[in-house]
């Protein structure tokens, strides 16, 4: 605790400090000669005064996580989330109050603007309630902020699934304050509020972006349901993608503001199917996209959908010069995913 304290230390090179030294506490002991040498923090790291600090910083967090019932979660321990473990640049330590298991079977997050419209409400709730009728033991994320963020919390708690907000703050304080009610139900019920900061932090501008990394890292796939052309939302699916995570997004219709980011996605990535859990719960009445990396073959794929309800009309897909109607095969699963051709239509 008292190590990701140091200035200029970042999770990175504690964790490289820890695994050569042994643990946090044998650099806090270690001869101030020897740290004078680890790179550009050595001076700091040998400092007595920045130590102290630190340490002093630690010893009263402990005393309000114990007070408060917090679960630290450090990255060396078995309770630290897997998925997130898989990132370079996880964070040392995490602090969480609730009881959601982070390592549930499907965790899916949910991003998009703060100035959701109608549509977005209306996609992110309907996505969220069929997650709940098909997929067991999942989790969905989320950052608690205005829009998408409370939007998809909501719809976690109404129809019965875990929910998980990442902050960018200490977990003494919720923000924006309009939304302490919504967590005290995730952390009360079975979700919980995690962040990589101690107590006593401010929700800093840069924390945002840095909070944004716990989403996508923690998520076996990113859903964005709007942005604009720039703005967090984005930055959390291009972190996703970095991860080698799935990522999806729901294009809207052209010139719409706040579908401007995720068609900003689509165009720049390639766009695949992860139908190998996903497909089946995405039966609703909309244009749905995807992207992600394709590890194994080494190179990018596009691929395109747009499902319609039945009867309201007939698109078709070339898939491997065969044509399919969605409206004929609503369920996913019975299209020949298994060796995809480039699929194509106008959004």
């Amino acid at each position: 605790m008292a190590l990701s304290q140091m200035f200029m230390v970042g999770p990175r090179t504690a964790r490289v400090l820890i695994e050569n030294l042994g643990s946090a506490e044998a650099v806090f002991k270690e001869k101030p000669e020897f740290l004078k040498k680890v790179g550009s923090v050595g001076s700091y790291l040998a400092d007595e005064s920045y130590r102290q600090i630190a340490l002093k910083r630690a010893e009263n967090e402990v005393a309000f996580i114990e007070k408060n019932n917090i679960e630290t979660l450090y990255y060396f321990a078995d309770n630290y989330p897997n998925r997130l473990k898989q990132c370079a640049d996880a964070p040392l330590l995490l602090y969480k109050s609730g009881s959601a298991n982070l390592d549930a079977k499907r965790v899916v997050a949910v991003v998009g603007t703060r100035k959701i419209t109608q549509y977005g409400k209306d996609m992110a709730t309907n996505l969220i309630k069929q997650l709940s009728e098909s997929v067991d033991d999942i989790i969905i994320v989320s950052g608690l902020a205005y829009g998408v963020d409370i939007v998809s919390h909501r719809a976690a708690l109404e129809f019965g699934i875990p929910t998980v907000g990442v902050v960018a703050h200490g977990v003494d304080t919720i923000y924006p304050s309009a939304h302490k009610n919504v967590a005290a139900q995730m952390v009360t019920g079975s979700g919980a509020v995690i962040t990589e900061y101690m107590s006593k932090t401010n929700p800093d501008p840069q924390n945002f972006v840095q909070r944004n990394r716990i989403v996508a890292g923690m998520s076996d796939v990113t859903i964005v349901v709007e942005s604009a052309s720039k703005g967090g939302a984005l930055i959390t699916a291009n972190l996703a993608n970095d991860y080698n995570r799935d990522v999806m997004a729901f294009p809207g219709r052209v010139g719409d503001e706040y579908s401007s980011g995720c068609l900003k996605l689509i165009k720049e990535h390639s766009i695949k199917f992860p139908a190998h859990w996903f497909g089946e719960t995405l039966h609703f009445a909309n244009t749905v996209a995807y992207y992600s990396k394709e590890i194994a073959l080494g190179h990018r794929k596009v691929y395109n959908y747009r499902l319609n309800n039945a009867g309201s009309g007939t698109t078709n897909y070339n898939v491997q010069n065969r044509l399919y109607s969605l409206n004929n095969c609503l369920n996913l699963r019975k299209l020949p995913f298994a060796n995809e051709k480039v699929i194509k239509h106008s959004i």
